[in-house]
């Protein structure tokens, strides 16, 4: 203890601090501890008492030397208190009982502070000793009193030793109670000391497994970045070759070669295209797997971004003699926002390989819509279907893993990089989807893939094949198709433009309708058929039915077009919804017009002496020519015709036109385009002037033609009055 701390205390602090040291039990945690300490306070109280009585008995005349014994008495039991505290208490207590029973009480008077001696001497002994030994005491100090000093002492020491007695179980009880609890707040220390020593070991493991965790993550995520620079490099590296390897044998093919040359020509083209595919799928994987693959979101129009993929693989489906199928829900958002080129790219993976390994029957795809959004996205359900040999059960655990292939030996049938399924998944799951398959694994029944995406519908310019024509309304179809999937969709198809569609399964099922005088408007006739071929079919009608009575259309897959003399219309499988309505719309406009002609002709058949023009038409469709030119010719005019607006710019420079009527919605170069070209190719003056001639007619068509450099505007179905006006008008201001 310091200096400081004895001056700012008080004697009664240093006296109790003093107290507290010298009577604290040596052993705290023996279950008699308490009694050490109560011997301490015995022997240290009787010490002080007995020398302050003595002095004040000794200065007053009393009996000073009783006080004197019981000091002297005192002190020795001190001294051996340092070695057995509880037992020096003892002895000291023995001692003033003893002195007490022989000296004092045989002649004391009868009174109070005598029975409050005996009772006090109970209370140590029982407190020092045990309550039975303090009982016995208080009976031995009785002995030999006189009646009245015993029945006061009795008193006293009975009441003392009950409360003793109950205070001893008290004690005791709570004692036993705090020794337990403390073994429990030992043990509950120890086992928390355990657990904080584990959590610790734990935290420390959990750091330094995070720790080489994030150091691996480091490596995987600079390996991965590394990887992709590598392969982003090396792709344009070959690529660069690669565009030259194709481009040079493009331009050697359209030379002279001898049949072995071609054919070595045309290998040398495949083989690049196989190699370019397969770059372009390590491309993607590993934009996949480095997470650095952006996905555009632009509005398109869906049913165009599917006919897109079905024209590329239709001429795989050809040669193979396989049908191919697009079938599109009503519900379905006609315009989408989202990334096309991805899409597109998923439906391709899916076709080419429903194409690749099926033999022979059919390929379908189907789009849906599920009935519920979902964080405002529309879910749309893509299905491509096939007639092929089927998937089994262990070839679909591992379809869409990276590198996989459903046959891995070494003379496997097919080829493949194995990244093509594995990246469409992954791409379908990027746009907010998933992608499986069904398949039994019977041949002929053939596999289903399935994917879906979430996209929010957008607003696009809507299409006249959309909602249908007066012209087609309540026209009746004969439908002929052998194949169920077609004449499904085309019913479904042609029912929704207002028409009145007949299936017939085979050309006999056909022609019998024929014999027996069912009335048609017109006939569309699937090319491939095994009972007989749609231009057999054809020949056989006509001979119940004249062109003028039926109007016939071709659907083919094959290369080879049909007689030009037995159809109006010839469209190439799958047939777009657009394709088909405009072909449809066309007929029955031409039709309509040679009706309208034999009544009263609306022609004016001396336009081309009053007003003589050189037009050149750019139309793309065949059957659209034909009633341009049929129509000019009505008007005196000798027009020329191009197929596509490259065309026209070549005929122009070769040729001066005074007038153009341009077809919007061309390949190779549209109308559009066409007309800038135009606008700044030749002079004001010297250019003809150029009149639009096309399907669209929705608000802004006009405007957009007008801005790309075309003067005027006609709108397919042509009406007579409207082109007559048109040509009359610009051809009198030249």
């Amino acid at each position: 203890m310091s200096s400081n701390d004895l001056v700012h205390k008080s004697l009664v602090e240093r006296i109790i601090e003093w107290l507290n040291k010298i009577t604290r039990p040596r052993n705290p945690d023996k279950v008699d501890a308490w009694r050490e300490q109560l011997s301490f306070i015995f022997i240290d109280v009787a010490i002080v008492l007995s020398l302050i009585a003595t002095l004040v008995t000794f200065a007053t005349s009393g009996d000073w030397l009783t006080w004197l014994i019981r000091f002297a008495l005192a002190i020795p039991a001190r001294l051996y208190s340092n070695r057995n505290p509880v037992w020096a208490g003892r002895l000291l207590l023995l001692a003033f009982a003893i002195q007490l029973r022989f000296f004092i009480l045989p002649g004391a008077p009868v009174d109070n502070n005598n029975g409050l001696s005996v009772a006090i001497a109970g209370l140590l002994g029982s407190v020092i000793f045990t309550s039975w030994v303090g009982m016995l005491l208080i009976v031995l100090l009785l002995v030999g009193m006189s009646v009245e000093n015993q029945l006061v002492a009795l008193a006293f020491g009975l009441i003392v030793w009950v409360a003793s007695f109950l205070l001893e179980n008290a004690i005791r009880k709570n004692y036993k109670n705090a020794v337990e609890l403390e073994e429990a707040n030992a043990e509950l220390r120890l086992n928390k000391k355990k657990v904080e020593q584990r959590l610790a070991e734990r935290t420390a493991d959990f750091e330094r497994k995070t720790k080489e965790l994030e150091v691996a993550r480091q490596e995987v995520v600079e390996a991965t970045r590394v990887k992709a620079i590598f392969l982003t490099s090396m792709s344009h590296e070959i690529r660069t070759p690669m565009n030259g390897v194709m481009g040079m044998t493009g331009l050697l093919l359209d030379t002279r070669l001898t049949p072995e040359q071609r054919e070595f020509a045309e290998t040398i083209r495949s083989s690049s295209q196989s190699l370019l595919a397969v770059i372009n799928d390590i491309l993607d994987f590993s934009k996949l797997e480095a997470g650095r693959m952006d996905l555009e979101r632009q509005p398109f129009d869906l049913r165009q971004c599917v006919e897109a993929v079905m024209d590329l693989v239709a001429p795989s489906a050809s040669k193979k003699g396989l049908d191919l199928a697009f079938d599109m829900e009503a519900d379905v958002p006609a315009a989408i926002a989202g990334d096309v080129t991805r899409l597109r790219q998923i439906i391709l993976n899916l076709l080419s390989n429903a194409i690749k390994f099926t033999e022979t029957g059919e390929v379908e795809v189907h789009v849906s819509k599920q009935p519920n959004l979902v964080e405002g996205n529309h879910v749309l359900l893509f299905s491509v279907r096939d007639t092929g040999p089927g998937i089994s059960s262990e070839g679909m655990d591992h379809l869409f893993q990276s590198f996989s292939q459903l046959d891995g030996s070494v003379s496997r049938r097919y080829t493949g990089s194995g990244l093509g399924l594995a990246i469409s998944k992954r791409l379908a799951e990027l746009m907010g989807g998933t992608m499986w398959v069904k398949s039994e694994g019977v041949p002929g029944k053939g596999s289903t893939f399935f994917f879906t995406i979430q996209a929010k519908a957008a607003t696009l310019s809507k299409p006249d094949y959309m909602e249908g024509h007066d012209e087609l309304n309540n026209k009746r179809v004969l439908l002929v198709d052998d194949n169920t999937t077609n004449r499904r969709i085309l019913v479904l198809r042609l029912g929704s433009w207002g028409m009145v569609p007949t299936s017939a399964a085979s050309p006999f099922a056909a022609l019998e309708r024929i014999k027996k005088n069912e009335l048609f408007d017109i006939a569309i006739i699937d090319m491939q058929m095994e009972e007989m071929n749609g231009e057999m079919l054809a020949r056989e009608i006509r001979k119940y039915r004249d062109a003028e009575t039926l109007s016939l259309v071709a659907l083919t897959s094959s290369e080879n077009p049909p007689a030009s003399d037995l159809f109006d219309a010839v469209l190439t499988k799958p047939a777009k919804q657009s394709q088909l309505f405009n072909a449809l719309l066309t007929i029955f406009a031409l039709k309509s017009a040679l009706k309208k002609e034999r009544v009263t002709s609306e022609f004016d058949s001396s336009l081309g002496r009053r007003v003589p023009l050189r037009i050149l038409i750019a139309e793309d469709n065949v059957v659209n020519q034909k009633l341009a030119v049929r129509m000019l010719e009505r008007m005196g005019y000798r027009p020329d015709v191009v197929a596509n607006g490259l065309e026209a710019l070549d005929a122009l420079r070769r040729l001066h036109y005074d007038l153009v009527l341009m077809d919007v919605q061309m390949p190779e170069m549209d109308g559009l385009e066409a007309a800038r070209q135009i606008r700044r190719e030749w002079k004001p003056g010297q250019r003809p002037n150029i009149i639009a001639m096309t399907a669209n007619a929705m608000a802004g068509d006009r405007e957009a033609c007008i801005a790309a450099g075309m003067d005027d505007y006609v709108s397919k179905p042509i009406q007579l009055k409207d082109l007559q006006l048109a040509i009359e008008h610009w051809g009198i201001r030249r």
